[in-house]
């Protein structure tokens, strides 16, 4: 009796008493199935799936995971036994959306959700509809189908809307606005902030909480880092109020994601080492169910130079997990492309290319990655326009922080530094924007690219400051060759070529073909190109 009101408290209507919390609620109920006989069998397995759901709130993955499938296995042993069919769909529904949530699934997990959507089926059960709704919507985020995705999760709202259960409203609600968190609309969080208040007026903290940490995800996409680090530390009381565990090290995860960010690698460690604090070892190891902490890594990873480390902290295989696609390609783009792995970089990018529903995000990534393909085989033009593009769809998305970042990067490692007016400007604004925004170590690069472009304009322009395509293309040029001409020698589209010479004049500070042959012919035609 004393675990169920520690159980309704903390997870019905998340008012716990000052003496109870979620983690007390969690011994309690291992003290009641240690006390339940096994020959009692239903009763033994229903108190294990308690445990298990009330293990999984507190993200004791490894506990709750064993204490289901055992409880799942004893009733296996009773298939006949007609008074334990209520508890048999009850673990059912439970063990499938433990099995639909996994970033990775197993052979036996995919049969849990198989006997999910027969339980649907049998039934009918609102429960088992919205559960199920929420583990197609999760498999869709992990296979790129990002229409299907938010499409399932207004079915599971609906579904659980008619079903009058606040708790279903709840984990319906929550689900759709993962959705939308996952396909990068901004657009959103008006609905998510409206969610927040309901959920605080009704007292449902930890809702409130899971609400918050979409929020502030979002916050910081628009570059309101304050934002989000605000709703991050709201996080952290409603864990301290509740006594949970799983919910403060939600909150030290978003604080730590915020930062990671920004590139403030110090508090992010501490935010990761408060994140880690939370779990016992065993949970520790399975904490690749939340991709949350996988980033996080791999963003400590990058800032470190530990590159290597930043692929395996996004993936075992060095690919991007499931729901976190923009943030992942981005982490595991830098690292490829520190690593000058080009065929890496290819592969990601026929990754992302074979997405069913990509969305404008999805083209800006992809225009990135090629962009730093470009760089490394030297083809600087075709970076810089590529890194423009994608740069150019975050800022009609909305995501100011990336945009700005960016632009950054495309005046780095696009136009090597060399800036002509448009390109100054441009970065003038984003280190404005970017110290605006709290994220200075980004702002510090665009102003040291400011600086090393003004020290550049007072030094004229020599070969030598050409790509050895550039400096190829330049050559031909002087020879006297049409851009057709060259794009056939070079086996380059005419396009090509054009983006080439656009930048052998910025570079050179040139007008045209004839000032370019005539410099070629008295500056040197024989100087090394530039590394």
């Amino acid at each position: 009796a004393a675990a169920r009101r520690m159980l309704t408290a903390s997870t019905s209507i998340d008012t716990p008493s000052t003496s109870d919390s979620r983690i007390g609620a969690v011994a309690a109920w291992r003290a009641c199935v240690i006390a339940t006989p096994t020959v009692e069998v239903g009763r033994r397995a229903d108190r294990l799936r308690e445990l298990a759901e009330v293990e999984w709130q507190e993200s004791l993955f490894a506990a709750a995971t064993s204490h289901i499938e055992e409880a799942a296995t004893l009733l296996e042993r009773h298939d006949h036994d007609p008074g334990v069919g209520p508890i048999r769909d009850a673990v059912i529904l439970t063990r499938g959306l433990f099995a639909g949530r996994a970033p990775l699934p197993t052979p036996a997990q995919t049969r849990a959700v198989a006997d999910l959507d027969d339980l649907w089926r049998r039934t009918g059960s609102p429960a088992a509809g919205v559960a199920r709704l929420i583990v197609a919507s999760d498999a869709a985020a992990r296979d790129g189908r990002w229409v299907q995705m938010i499409d399932l999760g207004h079915q599971a709202c609906r579904l659980a809307a008619g079903s009058g259960d606040p708790r279903l409203v709840g984990q319906a609600t929550v689900a759709l606005e993962s959705a939308h968190v996952v396909a990068l609309d901004v657009g959103a969080r008006d609905a998510i902030a409206d969610t927040i208040v309901a959920a605080a007026d009704a007292g449902l903290e930890s809702i409130e909480a899971d609400h918050r940490a979409l929020a502030a995800l979002l916050q910081v996409m628009v570059g309101d880092i304050a934002g989000g680090l605000a709703h991050a530390e709201a996080i952290l009381a409603i864990g301290a109020r509740l006594g949970s565990r799983a919910v403060l090290a939600k909150g030290f995860l978003v604080r730590g994601l915020i930062h990671a960010y920004v590139g403030d690698v110090r508090l992010a460690l501490a935010c990761q080492g408060e994140f880690l604090a939370c779990y016992d070892v065993e949970s520790a190891s399975l904490l690749h169910v939340n991709v949350g902490a996988g980033e996080l890594a791999a963003h400590i990873a990058l800032r470190q130079g530990r590159l290597a480390d930043v692929l395996t902290a996004l993936h075992p295989a060095g690919t991007p997990r499931r729901g976190h696609w923009f943030h992942a390609s981005m982490l595991a783009g830098t690292a490829h492309f520190g690593l000058a792995d080009a065929d890496a970089l290819a592969a990601q990018v026929a990754t992302l290319r074979a997405v069913p529903e990509p969305g404008t995000w999805v083209e800006a990534v992809i225009d990135r990655l090629e962009g730093l393909r470009a760089v490394l085989a030297g083809d600087h033009g075709v970076a810089a326009d590529l890194l423009r593009a994608s740069s150019a769809r975050l800022e009609e998305l909305g995501l100011v922080l990336a945009a700005a970042v960016g632009w950054v990067e495309w005046a780095d490692l696009g136009l090597g530094g060399r800036l002509d007016a448009e390109a100054s400007a441009r970065v003038e604004v984003s280190a404005a924007d970017l110290a605006r925004m709290g994220a200075p170590e980004g702002a510090e690069r665009a102003r040291r690219l400011l600086r090393g472009s003004r020290r550049q304009a007072v030094t004229s322009g020599r070969p030598g400051d050409l790509t050895e395509r550039e400096l190829e293309v330049a050559r031909l040029v002087a020879e006297g060759l049409g851009n057709a001409e060259i794009a056939e020698r070079l086996f380059v589209s005419t396009r090509t070529v054009t983006t080439h010479l656009t930048h052998i004049y910025r570079r050179l500070g040139l007008s045209g073909r004839t000032a370019l042959t005539r410099h070629m012919h008295t500056v040197g035609a024989r100087a090394a190109p530039r590394s």
